[in-house]
């Protein structure tokens, strides 16, 4: 159920300048960039998932390149896209969490969500892929579902010509007729809650995403552009549309326990409460891929996927009950930073699978690498293809509504995870990929071989848009030096 005039569409028309047919004898290749927000690898069939959740992608994957082991560089929507947008560490490029109360922005300061925790926005000193692309003359739109960390606030919005983060959490958009639905007793009103959350919500469907997309590239589509897309379904709440709660069993039911309290110890779940999540999640997934395919179909159609780079990635996972903890923005498990990432270039054929481990710092600078854009704007990513990139994959998770940071530094098989409020944890991915057994005692050489790597990003060159999280890291570098690690 969608209002007749959903938020997104009249900012799209007030951002549709009259376009200038491209100058190039030999046309740029084009770029599309679909992120699908909260989408873990491992519910994708391409990446071993027994669930139908991705037919579409997972065909697209066949005559593409799948690379299986992708560190996301946090755990939550901010620091993850930018950067996806920079090629920069969340460290480097400063869009975190600091713990400072009277630092930064919050969702709640915004009127976008009760989220109270104080985030840096992107620097206007960082450049992104967008303006890069923007000064190579390309026509650069996005749309983003996830009006939340992707309002244009958090400065995300540099180098787009066209950048929609409309948002609806506003009873104002709730049509008359839903106003009775609000008023129904339990367990009536669960079945139009979707109905509720389509008029009245701070995102946007993938069906709206497409129809701003499309209107946005109906003049494009034989110039050279760079479209990003953010597609929410995958996040919470998981409400699926009727025609997909059914495709899984409990995919309709709903969770009474409220899962904040099960994640600070106040509440426990049951297998069946974890399962609907699971459910729900997966039919939302299902939905979005249908969406995807809608989109493709169209742009196939146009002709304009004939010189376009694609890449599909997520920003982060999502917990349903792996160590104890529902949701992201938790912790930097497997379950939240592991993701899909997938590229197509223009003629590929023939599908690649890379088991090499890569990060999503990798992105920006290999799209450069593909699209044939030379930069000089520094970048702390390699070649997603090729490596290069001279760090460890490093992922941070920084004081979010909490009083301590977290790193994670990979080699090889191995992970060492480092809380500033507690000891190192080791784990061997291959053998362990659930993360269950902490190896740090019996392996007290992989933990100082993998300190060392932490070391190196420690202590990299290059660009730094925040000085705040230094405080974090002697937090850390002093648990360390009182667990017997020396001054590292």
């Amino acid at each position: 159920v969608l209002v007749t005039d959903f938020p997104g569409r009249a900012m799209l028309a007030d951002q549709m300048p009259a376009s200038s047919a491209s100058s190039s004898a030999t046309p740029a290749p084009n770029l599309l960039f679909i992120v699908m927000d909260t989408m873990r690898a491992d519910h994708m069939g391409t990446y071993g998932y027994d669930r139908p959740t991705t037919p579409f992608l997972d065909g697209f994957a066949k005559n593409a390149t799948v690379f299986e082991r992708v560190v996301a560089s946090s755990s939550y929507t901010l620091p993850t896209h930018a950067t996806l947008f920079t090629g920069l560490f969340s460290e480097s490029h400063g869009a975190i969490a600091i713990g400072d109360r009277d630092a930064g922005i919050s969702l709640d300061e915004l009127n976008l969500q009760a989220d109270w925790a104080k985030v840096h926005p992107l620097s206007d000193e960082a450049t992104t892929l967008a303006e890069i692309l923007q000064g190579r003359g390309y026509q650069t739109g996005a749309m983003c579902a996830n009006s939340a960390y992707l309002a244009r606030a958090f400065n995300l919005d540099q180098g787009f010509d066209a950048y929609v983060d409309a948002t609806g959490s506003n009873s104002d958009w709730r049509p008359l007729g839903l106003s009775v639905i609000s008023r129904l007793p339990l367990p009536a009103y669960w079945r139009f809650e979707r109905m509720l959350n389509s008029s009245e919500r701070y995102y946007l469907l993938a069906s709206e995403i497409n129809e701003l997309a499309l209107t946005w590239l109906d003049d494009k589509h034989d110039k050279p552009f760079f479209l990003f897309l953010n597609y929410m379904e995958p996040h919470s709440p998981f409400l699926p549309l009727p025609g997909y709660r059914d495709l899984f069993p409990l995919a309709y039911a709903r969770t009474f326990t409220a899962l904040g309290d099960v994640n600070n110890g106040t509440a426990t779940i049951t297998d069946e409460e974890i399962q609907k999540n699971i459910d729900a999640y997966d039919a939302e997934i299902r939905s979005m891929d249908d969406k995807i395919a809608e989109l493709f179909a169209q742009l196939e159609a146009w002709g304009a996927l004939e010189n376009t780079v694609v890449v599909v990635v997520s920003d982060h996972g999502e917990a349903f009950g792996e160590h104890g903890k529902f949701g992201h923005a938790i912790s930097l498990y497997e379950e939240e930073v592991h993701v899909p990432l997938i590229v197509r270039v223009p003629d590929q054929v023939a599908g690649e699978r890379v088991a090499r481990r890569v990060h999503t710092v990798d992105v920006v600078p290999t799209l450069l690498r593909l699209m044939g854009v030379e930069s000089t704007v520094p970048m702390e990513g390699g070649d997603l293809f090729n490596d290069g990139r001279t760090l460890p994959p490093v992922a941070y998770f920084g004081p979010y509504e909490r009083d301590y940071s977290e790193h994670s530094v990979y080699d090889g098989p191995l992970k060492l995870i480092l809380r500033s409020d507690a000891p190192p944890q080791l784990y061997d991915l291959t053998d362990d990929p659930g993360e269950l057994k902490d190896l740090a005692d019996d392996r007290p050489d992989d933990v100082a071989r993998l300190l060392a790597l932490f070391d190196e990003y420690r202590n990299r060159p290059g660009p730094r848009f925040s000085v705040e999280h230094a405080e974090t890291d002697a937090e850390t570098q002093e648990r360390l030096r009182s667990l017997g690690y020396g001054d590292r």
